[in-house]
């Protein structure tokens, strides 16, 4: 019984094939415009955002944090449905579906997550700083 499972699941994990090729494409074609998308928008709201200033109260400190990370949530919804309104632009074959099983997701995702984090210095600066302080 295991064996047929595990059988199953490795034919599948290492079949290639012009649908696989095509997922593969359309999440590298989400990730590149995510990034670039991600990376725009993170280095305004860096700059938009004040760096730390220590003379400043830690609550304002910490309602900045909760101020930028709002915005980070909204991107996070919005940036998915900006990426998605571009075709898939590498079609090989007619019966390829995109975002069928949403798996273009993952690549939206990671690129969110490097661009964000790649430039969110005064973010990260003032986390840390309330990190030190309270812990």
């Amino acid at each position: 019984m295991y064996l047929n499972y595990i059988g199953e699941n490795t034919n599948d994990l290492i079949k290639f094939n012009f649908i696989r090729l095509q997922k593969i494409l359309e999440i590298s074609q989400n990730m590149f415009v995510c990034i670039i998308l991600s990376l725009l928008l993170s280095i305004k709201i860096d700059r938009f955002m004040q760096p730390l200033d220590k003379s400043k109260s830690k609550i304002r400190i910490i309602y900045e944090i909760i101020i930028q990370l709002l915005i980070f949530c909204i991107l996070t919804y919005y940036i998915p449905k900006i990426v998605k309104l571009i075709p898939f632009l590498f079609h090989i074959t007619d019966d390829y579906i995109p975002s069928k099983k949403n798996e273009s997701i993952v690549g939206i995702s990671a690129a969110m997550a490097i661009g964000f984090r790649a430039t969110q210095v005064n973010l990260l600066n003032k986390i840390k700083y309330i990190g030190n302080f309270y812990f």
